[in-house]
């Protein structure tokens, strides 16, 4: 159980920096913090992996996460139910 809710919280811990970073993105529609330092330090290599590789690997890691961690939950139930 422990290990499902840390990997929500590292979920909607990813979903709030993309958010954040969206938010603070100079020349998109939605900006709302324009105090410096902005958000164009990411565009330049190497910081420029964090949201283009490391963020969707990042993600696919917690889905895999939740996969197995269905897997196991349902591999015990199943040997729970099957007679000695």
């Amino acid at each position: 159980m422990a290990g499902g809710l840390w990997n929500v919280f590292g979920t909607l811990d990813l979903v709030s920096a993309i958010s954040l970073g969206m938010l603070s993105a100079p020349g998109t529609p939605f900006q709302v913090f324009t105090a410096v330092p902005g958000t164009l330090a990411m565009t330049t290599v190497p910081w420029i992996i964090i949201p283009t590789i490391l963020v969707p690997i990042f993600f696919l890691l917690h889905f895999a996460i939740v996969a197995q961690l269905r897997f196991a939950k349902r591999a015990d139930d199943a040997q729970l139910v099957q007679p000695a």
